[in-house]
C-alpha cells in the first residue's frame, strides 16, 4: 500500500509484514533542517545565559569592579552545551556506533590536553584583571 504526501511516496507494510527501517519515512526528509535548528538552539541557550549575567554593561570606562559576575565561567557554556547535545545525539543514535567510538577517542585526549595547556600555559598568557569573572580556583 502506498500513499502520496507532498509528492513524496511513503512505503507502508502490507498486513502481517514486519516493518522495515525505512517504514513510513518519506524519500526526502527534513532531518537536515531540524539538525540546523538544533545546532542554533544549542548555541543560543548558553549565549543567552552568558549575556544575561551582565549586570553592568561594559563601556569605554567601566564603573563597576565586577561588570560580569562569573562571565568567563558562564561563557564556557558555549562549548559545554553544544558538546553535551552532541554526546546525547550520538548515544541516542544506535546506527552510529563507529562515530561514537571515534568521538570518545578524540574527546578524551583533547580534554586532557586542553586541561594541561590551561593549567601550564594559562597563567602565563592570560590575565584576568576582574578575578570575579572566574571561579578563582587557581
Amino acid at each position: 500500500m502506498t500513499s502520496s504526501i507532498m509528492s513524496t511516496t511513503l512505503v507502508t507494510p502490507e498486513a502481517g509484514e514486519l516493518p522495515s527501517s525505512t517504514l513510513a519515512r518519506p524519500a526526502a526528509t527534513y532531518d537536515g533542517a531540524w539538525t540546523v535548528v538544533g545546532i542554533v538552539v544549542a548555541l543560543a541557550i548558553p549565549l543567552l545565559l552568558t549575556l544575561s549575567t551582565v549586570e553592568d554593561p561594559g563601556e569605554l570606562v567601566i564603573r563597576s569592579t565586577n561588570p560580569t559576575p562569573h562571565g568567563y565561567t558562564w561563557s564556557l557554556g558555549l562549548w559545554i552545551v553544544p558538546l553535551s547535545v552532541l554526546v546525547v545525539w550520538l548515544h541516542r543514535s544506535p546506527g552510529f556506533h563507529l562515530p561514537r567510538v571515534a568521538f570518545w577517542r578524540t574527546l578524551g585526549p583533547l580534554c586532557g590536553l586542553g586541561l594541561l595547556l590551561d593549567i601550564v600555559f594559562g597563567h602565563t598568557f592570560f590575565r584576568f584583571p576582574n578575578a570575579k569573572a572566574t571561579l578563582e580556583v587557581f
